[in-house]
Parts: C-alpha cells; structure tokens; sequence
C-alpha cells in the first residue's frame, strides 16, 4: 500500500480513516 495508491481511490482513503478509528475504539 502506498499513499499514492490512497489518494489515487478515494474508497480506500475512506477505508483508511474508518479501519483507523475502529483501532483506536479497540484501545
């Protein structure tokens, strides 16, 4: 994975930020 790659999909940005909350709600 590569930030290019995010920033080239969109989805994925919002994939990112929801599986970094889900971490964060973990802890």
């Amino acid at each position: 994975m590569t930030l290019t790659g995010l920033l080239n999909k969109p989805t994925s940005l919002v994939v990112y930020v929801l599986y970094r909350r889900r971490h964060t709600r973990n802890l």
